[in-house]
């Protein structure tokens, strides 16, 4: 665990230096603050710090109209193949005052064909932390299975608290309640904040679990049975039970479930033909009129020895031609599957293919409609 963590540290810290050229405030200021007259100082910039900006800064660029006209912009945009693949940014794009002529915005659209140097680094920084986090997880694993573990509790909350992962601050915080040790759960609770930067969604999840702990301290100080609730706090876990896509959520609906104030049931969601309306939305059409709903997937993800490709595709006629390219991080072809079903799950032995990234095409009718991107490594 720790070979993969030095190593991934050291591919961030080579990361941070190359994205924007070390700086992405500055860059950013300097683009919104420059003039038409500097408008190759920018462009030059910009291209020497290719194909690594970031999406703060590609935005930049494309709001600049009046120093980046649609040619220079072009480049910077082809030098960045990443920007291909952000919805966000073709939006803008989109947006500008002079319309990019479409030959122009077809170039730029080529990066959805392969990876940046960005995107390598990247993945290759992700494939690193799922190696990292699974000998965590499995660390864990045993000591949980270990019946010759003296202090299990302990050993827990060692690996919690010196995990620098949010997620496990939460876990650590959840022990010492659970062992009815509220002053450390609080000490580690209120002191998340000063340890990490939360974007909205994670402001949120962070209350979430304020909330959930403050109802669980109540009962345990109060020696209350889960059957005891008051009306005051079932409302509250009722209210955190809606968003069960959080951990907080799931532990407050099983609180309930515990209770029996609330009879839930897994769901257990199969593809079918009568779900393909909802699927498809008015923005997911391309000019043509052919739905571009962009689902395909791999799992697992990253692979070792196979993965299974999993794709849908909305049914234009019987004689559909449905295809995924998979190419390497050259851009180059490595294989193309032909299917006839519009929606499957196909599994693929992956021992032909050398460790590395790779991006996967889903073609209807010739027309790109989806791409996503796998590791495999071994």
């Amino acid at each position: 665990m720790q070979s993969f963590s030095s190593e991934k540290d050291s591919l961030t810290i080579e990361l941070g230096l190359l994205i924007d050229g070390g700086s992405t405030e500055e860059l950013n200021t300097e683009i919104l603050t420059s003039t038409s007259q500097q408008s190759l100082q920018i462009y030059d910039e910009l291209i020497l710090n290719s194909p690594y900006l970031s999406d703060s800064v590609m935005n930049s660029s494309i709001l600049k109209e009046d120093v980046l006209n649609n040619a220079l912009l072009r480049d910077i945009l082809v030098a960045n193949p990443q920007s291909a693949k952000r919805d966000s940014l073709i939006d803008k794009l989109d947006q500008r005052l002079v319309p990019m002529p479409d030959t122009m915005k077809a170039e730029i659209m080529q990066g959805l064909n392969f990876l940046s140097q960005k995107e390598i680094l990247e993945s290759q920084i992700e494939d690193l932390n799922s190696k990292e986090r699974g000998c965590f997880s499995s660390l864990v694993n045993s000591f949980r299975k270990d019946t010759l573990v003296i202090s299990l509790f302990d050993s827990l909350q060692n690996l919690f608290t010196n995990d620098d992962y949010l997620t496990s601050k939460y876990k650590a915080t959840q022990l010492h309640i659970s062992q009815g040790d509220t002053s450390n759960a609080n000490l580690i609770l209120f002191s998340i904040p000063s340890m990490f930067t939360f974007d909205l969604v994670e402001q949120n999840i962070y209350q979430q679990y304020l909330d959930l702990f403050s109802i669980m301290e109540q009962l345990d100080s109060l020696e209350y049975n889960i059957s005891d609730i008051n009306e005051t706090q079932q409302q509250l876990l009722q209210n955190l039970a809606v968003g069960d896509s959080f951990i907080a959520g799931v532990y407050a609906r099983n609180l309930l479930i515990a209770a029996d104030i609330l009879d839930y049931s897994e769901p257990v969601i199969l593809p079918h033909d009568s779900l393909k309306s909802l699927l498809i939305t008015e923005k997911s059409k391309s000019k043509s009129g052919i739905p571009e709903y962009p689902f395909i997937r791999l799992f697992p993800n990253p692979a070792k020895n196979y993965y299974v490709i999993e794709y849908y595709v909305p049914a234009i006629s019987q004689e559909d031609d449905i295809t995924v390219n998979i190419a390497n991080i050259k851009g180059q072809t490595v294989s193309e599957l032909s299917f006839k079903r519009h929606y499957n799950q196909v599994i693929q032995r992956c021992d032909q293919y050398p460790s590395g990234p790779y991006l996967l095409l889903l073609r209807l009718n010739s027309i790109k409609v989806a791409s996503n991107i796998f590791i495999i490594s071994r």
